[in-house]
Order: C-alpha cells, then sequence, then structure tokens
C-alpha cells in the first residue's frame, strides 16, 4: 500500500513532466505493476491469515470428536467413568475456546505490525540538521540576528547563497527584495534552522547567529 501511494503522489506531482516527455504509458504500466503487487500480496495475507485463524479450529474439533469417540469406547468397556469423561470434555473445550479466541486476533495484529514497523521506521529517522554534543542552549533573542560569511546550497553543487553577511538588529523592520531565485526564502529557512550552513568556496568558515 505504501509502494502504491508513493507512485501515485509522483505521478500526480510530476503530471506536467509526464505529459511533457510523453510517459504516460510508461507511469501506466508501473502503477498495474505496483496493483498487481498490491493483489497478490493482499490475497496472500488474506489466505495465510485465515489459515492461522481457521486451523486450530479445525485441530481442535477433530481432537474433541476424537476425546469423544475415544472416552465413549472406555466408559463403555468399564475403564473410565462417564464424569472423567464429561470432565476431560469439558477441560479440552474451555483449552479450544481460549485458543481460538487468540487466533482470531492474530490476523488483526499483523495487519497492525506493517502500520507500526512504519511508525518505528520514521522515529528512528536520524533528523538532517542535529546539533552538535557540545552545543549550548540558546539564549532568548534580545540583541538581533548576524550572518557572517554564510554559504549554502541544496544539493551540494552550485551555492545558492555566496558569501551572505549581514546583521539585523532587534527590533528593527528588513525586507530582503530580489528576483526569483535570488536566495530570499533561502535566507529564511536558514534562520528558522531547516538546514545548517555551509563555508563558502574558500577557506573561511560560515556563521549565523541569533542573540
Amino acid at each position: 500500500m505504501t509502494q502504491l501511494s508513493s507512485t501515485v503522489h509522483e505521478a500526480v506531482s510530476a503530471s506536467g513532466v509526464i505529459r511533457a516527455y510523453g510517459l504516460a504509458g510508461a507511469r501506466t504500466a508501473a502503477f498495474r505493476k505496483e496493483l498487481d503487487t498490491l493483489y497478490h500480496g493482499t490475497f496472500r495475507f488474506s489466505f495465510l491469515s485465515y489459515l492461522v485463524e481457521r486451523t486450530p479450529n479445525v485441530a481442535f474439533l477433530l481432537l474433541q470428536v476424537a476425546v469423544l469417540a475415544i472416552g465413549s469406547v472406555m466408559a463403555f468397556r468399564g475403564s473410565l467413568e462417564i464424569g472423567s469423561l464429561v470432565a476431560f470434555n469439558a477441560i479440552v473445550l474451555s483449552l479450544s475456546v481460549a485458543i481460538t479466541s487468540f487466533t482470531r486476533i492474530m490476523p488483526l495484529l499483523l495487519e497492525a505490525s506493517g502500520g507500526v514497523q512504519r511508525i518505528t521506521s520514521l522515529l528512528d529517522e536520524t533528523p538532517a540538521v542535529a546539533d552538535a554534543p557540545e552545543a549550548e542552549e540558546l539564549t532568548a533573542f534580545a540583541e538581533g540576528i548576524a550572518f557572517r560569511d554564510v554559504s549554502f546550497s541544496y544539493t551540494g553543487g552550485a551555492n545558492q547563497l555566496e558569501a551572505v553577511t549581514f546583521d539585523i538588529e532587534s527590533g528593527t523592520k528588513v525586507a530582503f527584495v530580489g528576483g526569483s531565485g535570488s536566495g530570499k526564502s533561502t535566507v529564511l529557512t536558514l534562520l528558522l534552522r531547516f538546514f545548517d550552513p555551509q563555508g563558502d568556496r574558500s577557506s573561511s568558515t560560515a556563521r549565523m547567529s541569533a542573540t
């Protein structure tokens, strides 16, 4: 289901590219392949879940029939009392009810385990932006914001920001003005620390702070 959802999201998001390059046939084939995989996986899961749920029921039913048959023969021959047969059959029946109740919820637990695994994998993701072990706690914002030779690249290639330096005092209003792609949104993104800055292409170190 996750892979199918990802395929649909990718196709919808890139619909313009798909139309421009005539990739509709390839994307449709990929979608049908994901549907086929989902169908076979769901069918196999449903079949195995049914076996997990029904096999103990059939096994205990056969066991109960065997107990009644053997116990009846032994009672007929006088080697077993009727009360003992009834008591033993009641024990087998109680045990079968307990086990079949457990196996009835096993398919639900197996189905839920997939969602739990996805949640666990998300929680275990390493953040792209993390504090250094020796990082200090930031004090409350009071004085201003300073950029010192801040450079940044989203891809690791060409820089979107190159050695940017500025100071903004607390209480002042500043507007970032420029054409599309000049780095206005990137500066705000760095201020919110969605990414960490890099040094410029020389040997200087990027530094930004809010005090």
